[in-house]
């Protein structure tokens, strides 16, 4: 599968940091509406960072939804240069 490790118990995981170590998991990408809290997206990836990850969240909120957004609020973990965060 090209990785340098595999989950015995589930192949498609992928080791990452969390707070108890390193361990099999995935990393789960929302969209939520600031005013109504609304969950507008939810994706399940194996990409242990978030770094690339804001624009496809953006590609799916305006696929599925036909919805872009004026203002875009996101952690640290999402800045990256040439997505203009």
């Amino acid at each position: 599968m090209g990785r340098e490790s595999l989950s015995p118990a589930d192949l498609q995981a992928r080791t990452m940091k969390t707070r108890n170590g390193f361990m099999p998991a995935y990393n789960v990408q929302s969209t939520v509406d600031d005013v109504s809290h609304f969950i507008m997206t939810c994706e399940v990836t194996d990409s242990p960072i978030d770094i690339e990850l804001l624009e496809p969240n953006m590609t799916t909120l305006k696929e599925q939804l036909d919805i872009v957004p004026e203002m875009v609020r996101a952690d640290c973990g999402f800045a990256n240069e040439v997505q203009g965060m």
